[in-house]
């Protein structure tokens, strides 16, 4: 898509969907070489240089990216550098719900590693994913960094207000960390948004008689 968009001469969204290719690949060497190629077509002699040097740290033996690398170099020494117009970046988000399904999927098999690497890689691309924010907090959480799964909960329910999933998990994280008046307070919101939701009923029924039996703050 992105070569198609600069043969068009949409160079603005070619340049998005090249940077959003890199960023969701970054271990594969041919998004590198073909932004970079793209990036030096336009005199950016520096930012090209960066993309070669990092195809070839993936494939050193990539021909391609070894000549284009000598020629940026050698144009950075005798040609004027253009600089890049800031432009809007629209993240791809098909492309972005593939990457976070993909690290649902690592994080069902319990390989939370991995899925937090996609899942911020992701945010990455677009800060505002709610999916990622909340499913990087399960998967902080696992991993036992419950700071860092708060912040992301509470991003992902301050970005969906009224998305009752996310209620759900925030509250799960929140008894588990004994937070009982505050899950609960969660369980609620989500049973008013989704009033046919039984599990989310069941937890606050579990969360308020916890409280009831736990003398006031």
């Amino acid at each position: 898509m992105a070569v198609g968009l600069a043969v068009e001469g949409k160079t603005d969204e070619a340049e998005t969907h090249f940077a959003e290719s890199v960023m969701l690949a970054p271990r594969r060497p041919e998004p590198h070489l073909m932004f970079a190629i793209f990036l030096a077509d336009r005199g950016r002699w520096t930012q090209a240089i960066e993309q070669y040097r990092l195809t070839l740290r993936l494939d050193p033996k990539n021909q391609d990216a070894a000549d284009g690398l000598l020629r940026a170099q050698e144009l950075r020494r005798t040609s004027p550098e253009k600089i890049a117009q800031p432009h809007k970046v629209i993240p791809d988000q098909a492309a972005l719900e593939r990457l976070n399904n993909d690290a649902v999927s690592l994080a069902a098999r319990g390989d939370w590693d991995q899925a937090i690497e996609r899942y911020r890689r992701i945010l990455a691309v677009d800060p505002d994913f709610f999916k990622a924010h909340n499913n990087l907090g399960v998967a902080l959480a696992a991993r036992g960094r419950a700071d860092e799964a708060y912040a992301h909960f509470a991003r992902a329910a301050a970005l969906m207000p009224e998305n009752a999933d996310i209620r759900f998990y925030f509250g799960n994280f929140l008894a588990k960390q004994g937070r009982i008046r505050e899950a609960a307070e969660q369980f609620r919101i989500g049973s008013r948004l989704s009033p046919e939701r039984a599990d989310l009923r069941a937890n606050l029924s579990k969360a308020e008689e916890i409280l009831k039996r736990s003398p006031a703050p």
